[in-house]
C-alpha cells in the first residue's frame, strides 16, 4: 500500500490484517501469517525503539505462489465475455484468448478433445470454420514456478450454416449473451420508452399553456362594452354614460 503499518496495534487497520498474529517471547517479536494470500506478499520489516531512536531491520518479502481461475475473451468483439458454448457462422474466424491471474505469467496451451494437436499459446485462432471445426476446446494454464499448479477451462464450438436469407433462431440460454440482449432488446426498448415519455411531456405542456390563455367571447357578433355603475349588464357601445367605470 506504499506505506508502513504497525501490525501489532489495533489502531492501524487491524481489521485488514485479521489473519496476522504478533506475539512476544523471550524478548523476541514473532510474526505469524495465516491463510496466505496474494496481498500478503510483503514487504515486512521489524522496528526496535529505544531511547528515542529506531533501529530498522532489512526488508523481506514473503513469496506467495498462486494461480487463479481462467477466463475466456472473444477477440475483436465489443462484448468480450462468452459462455460455455460459442456459435460461429460457417466460413468466419473464431479467436478466443485465455487469461488467468497468477503471481507470474503462466504457460498456456490449447488442445481439442479427442484430438492430438496442441497449440502452445494463450490465443486460439480458427479461420474459415466448418463442421470439422466443431468440438470441445480446452485451455490449460500452468504456473512456471510450481509445475503441479494447473488450471483448465473448456468451451464448445458449434458451427451454423451460412445463409443470409434466413434468420437464425438460437438458444437464448447458450448463444445469446448478456451483451447481445442489451444491444438488440433492452437498448432499443429503452430508447423508444424515453422518446415516448418526452413526446407525452411536450404535449401536456403545450395543452397546459393553451388552457392558461384568456378566452374572448363575442355574443351575436356584437362587441360589448364594460358594465357601468347602476347597470346589471353590458350596454351597447353607442350608449353614452357619464358615470365612472366600476372595477
Amino acid at each position: 500500500m506504499k506505506n508502513w503499518f504497525q501490525l501489532d496495534s489495533s489502531r492501524y487497520l487491524r481489521c485488514w490484517f485479521f489473519n496476522v498474529n504478533i506475539s512476544r517471547s523471550d524478548s523476541r517479536l514473532l510474526l505469524q501469517l495465516n491463510d496466505m494470500s496474494e496481498w500478503q506478499t510483503g514487504p515486512y520489516r521489524c522496528v526496535s525503539t529505544s531511547n528515542d531512536t529506531n533501529e530498522v531491520s532489512e526488508n523481506f518479502t514473503v513469496p506467495v505462489i498462486y494461480l487463479q481461475d481462467i477466463y475466456f475473451q472473444k477477440m475483436h468483439s465489443w462484448y468480450t465475455s462468452m459462455s460455455e458454448v460459442l456459435y460461429a457462422e460457417e466460413g468466419s474466424t473464431v479467436e478466443v484468448k485465455c487469461t488467468a491471474s497468477s503471481s507470474r505469467e503462466p504457460y498456456y496451451e490449447w488442445s481439442q478433445q479427442d484430438s492430438d494437436w496442441i497449440l502452445p499459446s494463450d490465443t486460439l485462432t480458427i479461420k474459415n470454420v466448418d463442421e470439422s471445426s466443431e468440438g470441445t476446446y480446452v485451455c490449460q494454464a500452468r504456473h512456471p514456478d510450481l509445475y503441479t499448479l494447473v488450471k483448465t477451462r473448456s468451451f464448445k464450438l458449434r458451427v451454423t450454416p451460412k445463409d443470409p436469407d434466413m434468420f437464425r433462431i438460437v438458444d437464448f440460454n447458450t448463444d445469446l449473451q448478456v451483451g447481445d440482449i442489451l444491444l438488440y432488446i433492452v437498448l432499443p426498448v429503452a430508447v423508444l420508452t424515453i422518446l415516448l415519455i418526452a413526446f407525452l411531456v411536450i404535449i401536456l405542456r403545450h395543452r397546459k399553456r393553451q388552457m392558461k390563455k384568456p378566452q374572448i367571447s363575442l355574443i351575436d357578433g356584437e362587441k360589448r362594452t364594460p358594465i357601468y355603475k347602476g347597470s346589471l349588464q353590458s350596454v351597447s357601445s353607442t350608449a353614452s354614460d357619464t358615470q365612472p367605470l366600476v372595477m
